[in-house]
């Protein structure tokens, strides 16, 4: 029997309130990655001047009142990539952004 890993992106997409660190490092908070791997995955999903704008990594912001829907599923990408999980399962009802 094969059993994999699975990461659920929790709705709505930014999930839960905290720093902008816990925010990539969800659901793994106990990872440790430098401020430049985070900045450099942020860079990947094109949001390399967010921790400018809210106060850096350890900023406790709610991430909903700052981020548009488009930034919010940007941030749940760089999760997807520090977090590195198993199969990835969108759902199949939604849809990216199209700033995405």
């Amino acid at each position: 029997m094969v059993f994999y890993d699975f990461l659920e992106s929790p709705a709505p997409l930014y999930g839960t309130l905290g720093s902008l660190r816990e925010q990539l490092l969800y659901p793994n908070l106990e990872q440790e990655a430098t401020d430049d791997e985070l900045r450099a995955v942020l860079e990947k999903v094109n949001l390399a001047d967010l921790p400018e704008r809210v106060g850096g990594f350890n900023a406790e912001l709610d991430r909903g009142h700052l981020l548009s829907l488009g930034e919010q599923q940007r941030l749940a990408f760089a999760r997807l990539l520090l977090t590195r999980p198993g199969p990835i399962m969108p759902s199949s009802t939604r849809r990216p952004a199209p700033s995405m």
